[in-house]
């Protein structure tokens, strides 16, 4: 299936880098070592589900897409 590169729509993972940016951002790091070591351990904490869901959404994902003929859908 060829899409736009950049289709956030079909970029599930995107999703999962919103829930650790807000985790980390919470933490206020103060430095590249604490943010690095921030994003670990919330990394380690993202309940296994939510990257279950993600897979699991890219065939509606995929359908909404061709309905909406490529334009913006509501994931």
């Amino acid at each position: 299936m060829a899409w736009p590169a950049t289709s956030p729509d079909l970029n599930a993972i995107e999703n999962i880098w919103d829930i650790l940016k807000r985790a980390v951002n919470a933490r206020k790091p103060k430095s590249y070592q604490e943010m690095m070591q921030f994003c670990r351990e919330e990394w380690a904490k993202i309940p296994e589900k939510y990257f279950l869901a993600m897979v699991e959404s890219m065939p509606n994902r995929c359908c909404e897409i061709l309905r909406s003929l490529g334009h913006p859908i509501r994931y």
